[in-house]
Formats: C-alpha cells, structure tokens, sequence
C-alpha cells in the first residue's frame, strides 16, 4: 500500500527523471534554429544588398532599412515572447 501512495505523489518531473528524461521548454527547441534562420536572413540581405547593382548611397540607404526591419521585427518577437510567457506564468496553478 506504501508504494501506491509514494507513485501518487510522483510530480511528472519525478517520472520522468525516473525515466531518464526531462522536459524541454520552448526555449531550448525552437529558439536556437529560430536564431540561426535570422542571422541567416540577415548576413543573405546583406550580402545581397553589397552585392546588388546600385550606387553606394542607394546601397546603404537599403541596407539601413534592412537593419530596421530587422530590429523592429525582432524587438515585436521579444514582446511577443515575453507576453506569451508572462501569460502562462498567469494561468499556472499556484
């Protein structure tokens, strides 16, 4: 009888260390390919941008936008983050 009262008492992290598992957040799946592929967008818009037929002004003028885009884009994915988790610390059961 012991041993089903200790196995109720198991959280879902317990059992699954048990197992030799461990849950993996959001953060450590989707975060690091994410970042990757950005930087990937970034150093391709660059490069394309340099490489791309234009005077030099034209070309920084491009580049600079790019820039822009791409710090406006990440800064609303950090706020996106950031509400997205503020949220399901809301919702967790205290």
């Amino acid at each position: 009888m012991d041993t089903l009262k200790e196995l109720k008492d198991f959280s879902k992290d317990d059992l699954l260390s048990a197992l030799g598992l461990q849950r993996k957040s959001f953060s450590t799946n989707v975060l690091p390919p994410l970042s990757f592929f950005g930087f990937g967008i970034l150093i391709g818009t660059t490069l394309g941008l340099l490489l791309a037929p234009s005077s030099g002004r034209e070309t920084r003028k491009k580049l600079q936008r790019s820039l822009d885009d791409v710090k406006s884009r990440a800064s609303e994915g950090f706020q996106d983050g950031r509400s997205r988790q503020s949220s399901k610390v809301e919702q967790a059961p205290h």
